[in-house]
Formats: structure tokens, C-alpha cells, sequence
């Protein structure tokens, strides 16, 4: 080799003219000393006109419950929309205290604008531990006092009489439902007072009809909630008093002083005015002294 003679190489890589503007960046990249771009995917999205796409944060919504509250996730999710994301977990013939343990885990990270949905019961009137479901539902409420509960009562039995004990005792658990979280404003009970049609043909469970009828109920629920947890009430305050009174000022003003005069002036009466009697004067009792021997 001949001494300072300049070494000849060859780049392997077309270079780049122009570099392309689209939603893909170009990044270079160093690979045993030679550079070549690389397409990076975006990690945001751009309108049409360039502008970045804010990514809109959905809220939560939880579903957990016993066989009751199959397909009802996914009737929810179709009824609140998009900006919603709508989990949903079954637990066929648990109690609501297996129910409201799961639920407790995954309540935590919940804020206030978001919702969990505890629908059970039913099993606990049957196994005749109402008692046992109401104790736990209400511990459950008072641990999650950080986010909005919504509580579904268990639904009629159609598959049994009228008259069961069952349904009887399923009475009374709705309205002692309703007594021990009435004094909680961030619990809300949804009764299931459905016809017949609404169920399937054994009775037992609510039909798609009934899911989505169910469904429904709770968004106009959760929509009403969180209007409500928005909206502000303006208050009108009193404006200073400035150094000149007003016209209205000034007729307050007089209208107090004449009730004032009115209140402290003596009242005369044209009635003739009676002396009191005096004691020997009156007729019990004698006007001379009888001496006794």
C-alpha cells in the first residue's frame, strides 16, 4: 500500500434526498459506523391537519355479580359509548361475600368519577343469609367511600309462586336494603321491578330484553350522577354599600323607623279606668271584727 493514499469505501445505503413528512418519524440510527434512517412509529396521532391528537382518558366502569349480571358488561358498553371502559366479572352462585371480596380488589385505583356495579343477593335469600349479604354489602359501601357504588337488588323470582317464602324474604331484603344505605349519597340502589316478559322462559335469569332494558337504567343512572357531580351553583353576592344610599335604600330605611316609632309609642285607651278595692270592702270578707269567747 502507498503511504498517504486516501482509502476508497462504499456505502451500501442510498442516501436520503429529502426526508418524507408523514405520521412516521425518521431517526438515525449508527450500526458499525455507518448511519442509516430508520422509520419510528408515532406515538401520538395527528389530524388531518397535522395537529396531534389529544388521547381522550375513558372512565371505568366495573360490573361484578353472580349469574344475574351475565351480558350485562356488554350491554352496558354498547349503552354508554366509547367513553367508557366497561369491565365485567361473574361469579355464578357466590354470595355477596365472595362478590364484594373480589370487588374490593380491583375498587382501589377507582376515582371519584368512576363507577363499580355489585349486583348479587339472590344467593344469600336462598341459602336464607340475608342477613350475612346485607352486613357485607354494607361494609363494602363503607370501604369504597372514594368512588360511586350502584347496587342492583335481586330480581323477582318468576320461576317460583308468588307466594314463596323466597319471594317473600326477597321483599324484605329490598327494603332493608334500602334502610341501611339510605344515610351514604355515594351508593345508589336500582330495583328490578320487571314484568314477565322480561325473563326467560324458566323464570329465573332476565332475558336479552331485560339485560338491555337493565342496561339502560344504570347509564341514565351514571349519566345523571356525573352531571351532577359537574354542575356548579352560582352564588349572587351582596354588592358594598356604597356613600350614597339608593332609592330602595332609602325607603327601607323609613319604612323601618315608622315600625320602630309604631312599636315603642304608648297605646291610650278610651276605657273608664276601675280603682281596685280594697280587702274590707269586698263581700267575703266581714267590715267589723266578731269577738269570740
Amino acid at each position: 500500500m502507498k503511504l498517504n493514499q486516501p482509502i476508497q469505501t462504499a456505502n451500501r445505503y442510498t442516501p436520503l434526498n429529502e426526508v418524507p413528512t408523514s405520521s412516521e418519524g425518521i431517526t438515525a440510527v449508527s450500526a458499525n459506523g455507518v448511519k442509516k434512517m430508520v422509520k419510528s412509529r408515532s406515538l401520538r396521532k395527528t389530524t388531518g391537519n397535522g395537529i396531534p391528537r389529544m388521547k381522550i382518558k375513558q372512565k371505568k366502569v366495573i360490573v361484578i355479580g353472580d349469574s344475574h349480571a351475565r351480558d350485562l358488561a356488554a350491554e352496558l358498553s354498547a349503552s354508554l359509548g366509547k367513553s367508557f371502559e366497561v369491565m365485567g366479572t361473574i361469579m355464578p352462585g357466590s354470595g355477596l361475600r365472595h362478590i364484594t371480596g373480589l370487588a374490593n380488589r380491583d375498587t382501589n385505583q377507582l376515582q371519584h368519577d368512576e363507577f363499580v356495579i355489585i349486583c348479587g343477593g339472590a344467593n344469600d335469600i336462598n341459602k336464607n343469609e340475608s342477613k350475612i349479604g346485607l352486613r357485607n354489602i354494607r361494609k363494602f359501601a363503607l370501604q369504597n367511600k372514594h368512588t360511586n357504588v350502584i347496587t342492583i337488588s335481586p330480581p323477582h323470582r318468576h320461576d317460583l309462586q308468588d307466594s314463596s317464602c323466597i319471594n317473600g324474604e326477597m321483599q324484605v331484603y329490598n327494603r332493608k336494603l334500602h334502610k341501611i344505605l339510605k344515610d351514604m349519597n355515594h351508593v345508589t340502589i336500582i330495583d328490578t321491578n320487571y314484568t314477565r316478559e322480561d325473563f326467560t322462559r324458566h323464570g329465573l335469569h332476565m332475558n336479552s330484553a331485560g339485560k338491555e332494558k337493565l342496561a339502560g337504567t344504570i347509564g341514565h343512572v351514571i349519566t345523571n350522577i356525573l352531571a351532577g357531580q359537574t354542575s356548579s351553583i352560582s352564588l349572587n353576592w351582596k354588592q358594598a354599600s356604597s356613600a350614597t344610599p339608593t332609592k330602595e335604600a332609602t325607603v327601607d330605611s323609613s319604612t323601618e323607623n315608622a315600625e320602630v316609632e309604631h312599636k315603642t309609642a304608648v297605646r291610650a285607651s278610651n276605657r273608664a279606668k276601675k280603682f281596685p278595692t280594697t280587702r274590707n270592702e269586698d263581700f267575703l270578707w266581714p267590715t267589723h271584727i266578731s269577738k269570740t269567747i
